[in-house]
């Protein structure tokens, strides 16, 4: 079965590839962190993608009513850099 964690980080990078396209790479720190990544990203980051012009971002992930889903209010910006 699927894990259920509480709680993870994940990350989201960009860089500019050698064609001049910009390449988000997102995982997390486990596979149910990986797993929220690609709602995150579809969710809140690919509707302002614009907004995103740092090199990586860590983000923390509490699930705080266990339900194996980003609900509103559950994940934070940990960090940020260029």
């Amino acid at each position: 079965g699927w894990p259920r964690a509480a709680q993870d980080y994940f990350v989201i990078q960009t860089f500019i590839d050698g064609n001049g396209r910009i390449v988000f790479m997102a995982y997390g720190y486990t596979r149910a962190g990986t797993n929220m990544v690609a709602f995150y990203f579809k969710d809140y980051v690919y509707p302002d993608i614009d907004t995103y012009t740092k090199s990586w971002y860590i983000f923390h992930w509490d699930d705080a009513n266990k339900n194996t889903v980003i609900d509103p209010g559950e994940v934070t910006l940990a960090a940020s850099g260029y």
